[in-house]
């Protein structure tokens, strides 16, 4: 199944390409579609995108909403792991055929906003969000999460407006507290912990190698790097920094 819902994404993917660059965020939103390893949301992505091929919404309507279908997942199956007893899919099937068979924009942008409003009173409470948040890891033992960890990198790098030297899928996963220093401070939970990550360019890694915490910052500043403020104003780095930050990143 996964399979198969994954050459429905990538043939979505080649339906789009070509697009204006100013198109492609769409693309990026399919990619995390499947990063997620969705198959329910397959029926609704694919009427958007013809209502869109077929001049029937503006795609700003077809952005929005795929990106409502983004976060929503993200909250409710990447991070929380919920789980539906049918009604998503359903929901999914049923905003499918309204929107293959509505053939004015205003219809089309009704039914866009009954189902954005299903999304949003389907997410998990915060509290719920926290708690599973603080469970992601990456570490080289542990990188089954490794791409979903890129992904929230990524998002919470965009909404701070953090600038790198390179396009993002250059970057790389930096563990502020190396791995080296995994023992009786340091479990393996806090160093691979959301809080402890920052995305970094390949020639600022090697730079940056198992240098100590000061040592890091301060070579991170010299390159006038975007770096949390948060760690900026630390001259020490503790496993109960690490989930502060963590906690931070969540909300």
């Amino acid at each position: 199944s996964l399979v198969s819902d994954a050459k429905i994404y990538r043939s979505i993917h080649e339906t789009l390409y070509g697009w204006d660059k100013n198109e492609r965020d769409v693309s990026q939103i399919l990619g995390a579609l499947q990063l997620f390893k969705l198959s329910q949301p397959i029926p609704a992505v694919l009427s958007l995108v013809r209502s869109y091929k077929n001049g029937v919404i503006k795609y700003g309507k077809l952005r929005d909403a795929l990106l409502s279908i983004e976060k929503f997942h993200f909250v409710f199956t990447a991070v929380t792991s919920s789980r539906s007893s049918g009604g998503i899919s359903a929901m999914y099937s049923s905003f499918a055929r309204k929107i293959f068979e509505v053939d004015n924009s205003q219809n089309a942008s009704a039914e866009i906003g009954i189902l954005v409003k299903k999304l949003r009173a389907r997410i998990p409470s915060y509290d719920e969000f926290k708690v599973a948040f603080k469970e992601i890891y990456y570490t080289n033992s542990r990188s089954k999460q490794k791409n979903l960890v890129r992904y929230i990198l990524r998002k919470i790098s965009e909404y701070m407006c953090y600038k790198y030297p390179v396009d993002f899928d250059d970057l790389t996963i930096e563990h502020i507290q190396p791995q080296a220093s995994i023992g009786s401070t340091w479990t393996e939970e806090s160093i691979g912990r959301l809080g402890n990550l920052i995305l970094i360019d390949q020639e600022m890694n090697g730079k940056l190698s198992t240098k100590s915490f000061i040592e890091k910052i301060s070579i991170l500043k010299s390159a006038n790097y975007s770096i949390p403020e948060f760690l900026k104003s630390k001259n020490d780095w503790t496993p109960s920094d690490v989930e502060s930050h963590t906690n931070d990143m969540a909300e």
